[in-house]
């Protein structure tokens, strides 16, 4: 899908390139545990997420945009 597609997927978020590059947006689903720096209390160090995407280039592969809810 192009850029400005896969913007109206995601709410009208930027994707940070133009709108007729391609892209490929991989969601998951399912309950993530992201552990953050140990330097954070325990009780503040794990976030828990239900839906995960990710936003890739869809040339290279490199990813462009990472977001939770």
């Amino acid at each position: 899908m192009t850029s400005k597609q896969a913007s109206v997927l995601l709410n009208d978020g930027s994707i940070g390139v133009p709108d007729n590059d391609l892209v490929c947006v991989v969601e998951l689903k399912g309950l993530r545990v992201v552990a953050s720096n140990p330097a954070v209390p325990p009780e503040k160090r794990v976030a828990q997420f239900a839906k995960t995407y990710l936003v890739l280039d869809a040339q290279s592969g490199n990813a462009l945009l990472e977001g939770h809810s």
